[in-house]
């Protein structure tokens, strides 16, 4: 049996999902339980749920830690990436896995993918030759915020990296017209194809797709997959709740005024 969940989102981020308003927060100065709030809003999981995944995490070194009141955690995007890991890739195993998960799935490395033009060849028909040419393909690693990712970085990196680019509005997925087609989405699989995937749609880029796979692939066999996924709906509450923060130089703001 092959399950499909696409998770989705509610309120009371919902209008910042659907860019009704702004940015209100500035600086990263979210709490665990603020974290947990978010992440059961605009994945549709009941808090009670989340509370326990980011227990867990938090027992094993995965999430950061601090004292009460004022000296309470504060949480980073790293924190953010690992909730987010844990929820969809324990589908099966639990929530008494959850660390294992993140750290089973933070593993796994990018793997480049072959352009079909790489794959012409003299022998080729001409009519695939020239559907080829009209194939439009991003790079994964020139997407604004992704550029840093060396061609060895991990899911973890690769998805920080995204919240990342949100979070500084280095990437929008605001459509300025009906035609657009903007989003991105975050897969998970397993137990037997341990692998996910990062895929991003934007108005001025081609979609750009990141594979990632285990170096080792020794993992047991299960007539039992499944496969979840999380959008940029869910991306969008994160990154206001941990602070956005404008990518736009100073400089470049004045002349624009």
């Amino acid at each position: 049996m092959h399950k499909t969940n696409d998770i989705a989102y509610r309120s009371p981020f919902v209008l910042f999902a659907n860019e009704e308003f702004g940015p209100k927060d500035l600086t990263l100065m979210a709490t665990p339980g603020q974290l947990v709030e978010c992440v059961a809003s605009a994945l549709n999981v009941p808090q009670a749920t989340v509370v326990l995944y980011d227990r867990v995490l938090a027992e094993k070194g995965l999430r950061s830690k601090g004292g009460r009141g004022k000296s309470a955690a504060k949480v980073t995007v790293e924190d953010a990436a690992n909730l987010l890991i844990a929820i969809a890739g324990t589908s099966s195993g639990g929530i008494a896995t959850a660390a294992r998960t993140v750290e089973l799935y933070s593993g796994l490395r990018y793997q480049k993918r072959s352009s079909w033009k790489d794959l012409i060849s003299d022998e080729t028909p001409a009519d695939l030759v020239e559907a080829a040419k009209t194939i439009q393909e991003t790079d994964f690693l020139t997407v604004p915020g992704m550029e840093g990712l060396g061609s060895n970085h991990s899911f973890r990196d690769g998805l920080v990296a995204l919240i990342e680019a949100v979070r500084q509005q280095k990437i929008s997925f605001k459509k300025r017209e009906a035609s657009d087609w903007a989003r991105a989405y975050v897969s998970l699989e397993g137990p037997s194809f341990i692998d996910a995937g990062i895929s991003v749609d934007l108005t001025n880029y081609p979609r750009a797709y990141a594979k990632y796979e285990l170096r080792d692939n020794k993992v047991e066999y299960s007539d039992l997959n499944w496969r979840q996924t999380f959008s940029h709906r869910a991306i969008l509450p994160i990154a206001q709740l941990l602070g956005l923060e404008d990518a736009q130089p100073a400089k470049a703001k004045n002349r624009a005024a």
